[in-house]
């Protein structure tokens, strides 16, 4: 399974922390920006668990040296045509967003 997880300030620590300690799942390939660097993903998975393509940002160099990770060297600004063009083809994407206001539309917060 091919998983996009949003990274930075919006990083869903929780939710990766319940993912990681998941034993029944192998050949998860998890593809991310700016994890935060407390991220559970940096703790040593079992053999044919998550595999990580960081996109952007730290290299996260324990994880590639441990075969764990694989860096992919890329512009920033070409990061959507991977998913667009369809040459990452994604499973799923893991998104922290505003809440719903009462018409629908996405509340913004500023502050």
């Amino acid at each position: 399974m091919k998983v996009f997880i949003h990274g930075a300030a919006a990083t869903p620590t929780p939710l990766l922390t319940a993912l990681c300690k998941r034993q029944d799942l192998a050949d998860v390939r998890l593809y991310h920006l700016h994890l935060s660097v407390t991220s559970p993903l940096l703790i040593p998975a079992k053999k044919g668990g998550s595999f990580l393509f960081p996109l952007h940002g730290p290299a996260l160099r324990k994880p590639v040296e441990e075969g764990r990770a694989d860096f992919m060297p890329i512009f920033l600004a070409d990061v959507p045509r991977l998913f667009t063009s369809r040459t990452i083809r994604l499973d799923a994407a893991i998104l922290q967003l505003s809440p719903r206001t009462g018409t629908g539309s996405v509340r913004w917060h500023i502050g």
